[in-house]
């Protein structure tokens, strides 16, 4: 399911909401939890790892998507599927908001060698399995915008809004300045192929100037 909101009257942001199978309006088999947490995140990634990657890949082929500017989101098991979509799509999954995060042996590995993915994590510290991989998480990445908000109160997945209502807001504006930034990203690469092309008439290299001109 996808659907365009605006965001603070300046500009549109896509949001591609996606249930798992058996749950809402998706079809399927309802997945049924066993208690053990390495059954969950093998079955997540073996069976899910699909589902994300399909409504990745939908929406980034809408028209007004820039594929460059995506940030995952998601509560529990959803928050290990947005970390899977960082995984498999990084740079362009540059930031990933986690409500209750969960990982494996891979997810670690994918952070140890790309430690500038920003993320916020929203966690309960009653929450022990999450608390924990939210902590393993954060010491691994370490992009300055990445931040661990932990909360006394019991809580799970998005049901930590309900109880901190402000903690949306909180996203929403983290979210809002993960994508000015790679805007700005994408102007400093726009202004250093400017300041290529300008040392190119200086110095009369048709050859080079001619290699970023598109054919027609």
């Amino acid at each position: 399911m996808g659907q365009a909101c605006q965001s603070s009257g300046k500009r549109w942001s896509h949001v591609l909401v996606v249930n798992p199978r058996g749950i809402g309006d998706s079809e399927g088999e309802q997945w049924d939890y066993d208690g053990n947490l390495q059954h969950a995140l093998e079955y997540w990634r073996k069976n899910w790892s699909r589902d994300a990657e399909t409504a990745y890949q939908w929406l980034i082929s809408q028209p007004d998507v820039k594929p460059r500017s995506v940030v995952a989101m998601g509560g529990g098991c959803g928050a290990f599927l947005a970390l899977l979509t960082a995984q498999n799509h990084y740079p362009n999954v540059h930031s990933a908001v986690l409500f209750s995060d969960f990982d494996d042996d891979s997810i670690r590995r994918f952070l140890r060698d790309k430690p500038d993915l920003a993320i916020l994590s929203a966690v309960s510290e009653q929450d022990a399995m999450s608390f924990e991989a939210a902590k393993d998480i954060h010491s691994l990445s370490r992009h300055p915008a990445s931040r661990l908000l932990t909360y006394a109160e019991k809580g799970h997945g998005f049901g930590l809004i309900e109880q901190h209502p402000e903690l949306q807001q909180t996203a929403v504006v983290w979210v809002e300045t993960r994508l000015q930034a790679a805007e700005g990203g994408d102007v400093a690469e726009i202004l250093a192929i400017h300041e290529r092309d300008r040392g190119d008439h200086m110095r009369g290299d048709a050859t080079d100037l001619a290699s970023r001109l598109a054919p027609e």
